[in-house]
């Protein structure tokens, strides 16, 4: 699958701290997620994320879906955060 693997997530950054809207996971976004998008536009490869994030501001709450692996199955999820740093550093 196409999107932007995340390699790490910080202890407290908004990625960390996203909720996931549909409760199929606990917690927020983990190393091994795959981005598929940010609000309504397609991250197919990392620049794409990047530029999505240069368009946020703090304190904006955005939407990311995201692949991952549950129970064996490959599922999207997204989840809600609120910017709370520059947006660069949400993952």
């Amino acid at each position: 699958d196409k999107g932007s693997l995340v390699g790490v997530v910080g202890e407290g950054t908004p990625a960390f701290l996203a909720k996931e809207i549909g409760a199929k996971v606990g917690g927020g976004l983990k190393a091994g997620d795959v981005i598929v998008a940010i609000g309504e536009v397609d991250t197919t490869e990392p620049t794409d994320v990047e530029r999505q994030l240069r368009n946020t501001k703090v304190g904006q709450s955005i939407e990311i879906k995201a692949l991952r692996q549950v129970d064996g199955k490959s599922q999207t999820l997204t989840f809600r955060t609120q910017l709370t740093r520059h947006p660069l550093e949400l993952i």
